[in-house]
Formats: structure tokens, sequence, C-alpha cells
């Protein structure tokens, strides 16, 4: 027999067929027949043993499933340091994790870390804070909890049930709905809008548009405005859907009661466009025109248009738009949109070219995040991995030059690096890595934070 000792698996196998195959032939004697027997169950043996240590290897390399995943971010969350992390960044994140357990089927989890959320602020200044345990409270479907809070406050009573209407209208409870119209005090540009998308994600289209159109606006906000924006929102849903008649109705509608004005004006011009097919040939010149408007309005109008370019997978025009932006910050963002839009267009090459342009560190590995997840989706799972690993690369060299702080947090650009990988880990599936790198963070606070966000992609794909 020759041996091989690299694998005593394989070893222990090529035994048994050895001794198998060189079983001598005899009679049915008792002395034989033991014999046989004998060398059958040292066979038998030595496979057991060839199994077993197979076994042991496949064990030592164990993978995390998807729900020993979630138990570990749970421990994660169970053990934040009260004393180390300030109330409202506790009450944050474990709020941040409720809403996905909910969503993953781990309710009574979700409910148990509410509670923690809600202790840790309910004896502090209503604010915030409150309104986020109320809002995470009708999300994990606890309506009730959410009323405790209502009846514990003293300064917000009526912000808070209305919110809670708002949540159950949405959920598409017509009495709620009632509710909270008749409670509106003041018709302006955020209460008519939030009513307005109400009726728009419903597809109750005429509603909104009559709602708006029916209220008396405030001197705060141009009515043409909200009416404006309202009708925006119903042609982009109505396009990003599939209907493109549809949508050029109502784009029409915004752009004759909205298309002038100073802001919503340019937004609503560049989506006519869109439904028209006629944006190729205007988009310098509506590029041109957004760089013109003054400081962040300019700006923000600049990198809509460019998003809008790339939805509609005019890489070219999108490009040449990023040039009019000043800012390297504005640059990067718009780059990451243009990477991102291309990645899911699953134009990988480009959308990797794009990245190059990015000037930030930590913007470049965001928007490889963007790529990594949208190969994985696309099934290219190993090339996922090639770009994860990048990334890994990244945040290894990050973290060598960084100092953390006596509570072993890391800084900020190393802590969202971590995010983006451990969202990335999460996404291709590879749980264990994602579990080594959120052990890994010294500080409890920021180690549950990444352990939230993973659970937060988990349940996007349910």
């Amino acid at each position: 027999m020759n041996a091989d000792f690299s694998d005593e698996g394989s070893l222990i196998v090529r035994t048994y067929s050895t001794a198998t195959l060189t079983m001598p032939t005899c009679t049915m004697s008792n002395k034989c027949l033991t014999s046989s027997i004998v060398r059958l169950f040292l066979a038998a043996a030595l496979l057991l043993a060839a199994f077993s240590i197979q076994g042991f290897a496949q064990e030592s390399e164990h993978q995390l499933s998807r729900d020993e995943f979630v138990d570990v971010c749970v421990a994660k969350l169970r053990v934040v340091a009260p004393d180390d992390t300030p109330a409202h960044r506790l009450s944050y994140v474990l709020c941040l994790a409720a809403r996905p357990l909910s969503v993953l089927g781990r309710q009574t989890v979700a409910e148990e870390l509410w509670a923690s959320a809600w202790e840790s602020v309910r004896t502090g200044s209503e604010g915030s804070n409150w309104h986020r345990c109320s809002e995470t409270a009708c999300a994990i479907g606890r309506v009730d909890l959410a009323e405790s809070v209502v009846a514990a406050s003293k300064l917000m009573k009526e912000d808070l049930q209305q919110k809670i209407a708002l949540h159950l209208a949405d959920q598409g409870d017509d009495a709620a709905l009632e509710e909270a119209i008749a409670n509106l005090k003041r018709a302006s540009l955020f209460d008519g809008l939030e009513i307005a998308s109400i009726y728009t994600a419903r597809g109750e289209y005429s509603k909104a548009e009559a709602f708006v159109r029916g209220l008396k606006i405030t001197e705060e906000n141009a009515p043409e405005d909200m009416i404006g924006i309202a009708l925006e929102r119903i042609a982009r849903k109505l396009r990003k859907e599939g209907d493109l008649a549809g949508a050029t109705e109502y784009a029409d509608k915004a752009y004759q009661v909205a298309g002038r004005q100073y802001y919503t004006g340019h937004s609503i011009t560049t989506l006519w466009h869109l439904c028209h097919g006629t944006l190729e040939c205007k988009a310098d010149v509506l590029a041109k025109q957004a760089a013109a408007y003054r400081g962040h309005q300019g700006r923000e109008l600049l990198l809509r248009l460019i998003r809008d370019l790339a939805e509609a997978h005019m890489f070219a025009e999108a490009e040449d738009a990023v040039g009019l932006l000043e800012d390297v910050k504005d640059r990067d963002r718009a780059w990451r949109t243009i990477a991102s839009e291309q990645a899911q267009a699953r134009q990988f090459g480009n959308a990797l070219t794009s990245i190059r342009s990015i000037e930030s560190q930590l913007s470049r590995a965001a928007a490889r995040v963007d790529v990594a997840i949208s190969l994985g989706e696309a099934g290219n799972q190993d090339s996922a991995e090639s770009v994860i690993a990048a990334l890994r690369n990244t945040l290894d060299n990050v973290l060598q030059d960084s100092e953390t702080t006596p509570t072993g947090a890391l800084p900020t650009d190393a802590l969202q690096l971590a995010s983006g990988l451990v969202t990335a880990y999460t996404a291709n599936q590879q749980f264990s890595d994602a579990h080594t790198l959120i052990d890994s963070l010294a500080n409890s606070y920021q180690s549950a934070q990444l352990a939230a966000e993973a659970l937060q992609q988990l349940a996007q794909g349910q």
C-alpha cells in the first residue's frame, strides 16, 4: 500500500479498499467465516473513522447559517453597555434592530429590544427619541406600545397621536386616514404631502390630486410648489411601475402647475422631458440651468438630474453633468450614483470604471458595496467576493492608521467602512465573515450598530 499522509481520511479509505480486495477466498468453515466477519467489521470501523475525520474537518470550517447569524447579531445587541452609551444612541441602535427582527419573524426579540430602548429614554426630555420609539412600536405591529408613549407624554401628545394615525392610514385604515385629515392644524407643505403620499401609495391618484388642490395653503409655502411636488411624486411612481402614459399625464399636470417655480420647477421639467423622451437633447441645458441656481439648491438639483439621467441609463450625459459640480463631495456622490445604476444595469465593468473617478476613499468603498450587492444579486458570487476582498484590504489599511478611543471605538471613517463591509458580506451570504468583523469591534455600541445594520440588510430580502 502506498501511504499518502496529506489526507488521513483518504488514507483510511484506501486502506479499507486494499483490505477488501486482498481478502482470501475460502470455504464456509467456521474459522474462515469468523476471519471474514472480523475483516468486514474492521473495514466498517475504518470507514466510520474516515467519515468522522471528514466530519470534524467540515465542522471546524463551519459557516454560519442565516438563522445562526441572526442569533449572533441578537446576542451583540443584548450586551450593549448602557453605562458607556448615551441614552439617545442606545435607543437608536435598539430601535434600528427591532424593525428588521420583526420582519425576520423574531417578534419576541423585537419587542424585548424595543422595551430596552424605551426604558433608556422615557425618563429623559421628550423629543426625537420618543418619536423614534413610537414609530418603531408601530413598525413592529405594536400600536398599543406606541399609544403607551403617547400616554406618557406631556408635551407631544397630539403630534405622537397624529403619527400613529398616519401609520394606520398607511396600512389601509380609512378611519385613521380621516382622523389624520381632521387633525391637520395647518395645511403646510409637509402636512399636506404626507396625506397625499398615502393616497399615492394606495394608487388613489385622483384623490391625492384633489386633496392637495383643495387645501388652503399657509403663506410659508407656495401652493404651486406643494401641488407640483405631489403630482411629480405620482408621475415618478407610475413611471417606475412602467405606466409611461399615466406618468406622462401627471408630469404634464405638474409642469402646468409648477414648471416655472424657482426650485421645484427644475426637477419637474427634467421629469417632463424624461416622460416625453426629449431629455437627451435637453440634458446639457438643464444641467447648466441647475448649476446656475444659488448654493445648496443648485447642487441638489444637479445631483437630482444626474440621478434621473443614470436611472434612464443615459450614462454619457450623466457623466458630462458631473463636470459642472464644483465640490469634490458632490462629485463623489454623483459618481457613486452613476456606478450604482450601472451595476444594477449589469454594466459591471463601467461601474468599476466610474468608481475609479471617486476621490474619497470612503465614498469609493461605499460604491464598491453597491457593486458587490448587485454582483451577488446577478449570481456572480465569485466576482462579488473579489470586490468585497478589496473592501477588506481598504479597511485593514485604514485600521492600521487609526487610533481608537478609550472605550475601543473606531473613528468615523473606519466605522463607515466596516459598516459597508458588513452589509456586503451579509448581502453575499458570507455570514461567518460578517460575524467575525462584527465580533472584532471592541466597542459594544459600534458592534451592536453593525449587527443592526446587518439585520436590516437581511430583512430587505424578505
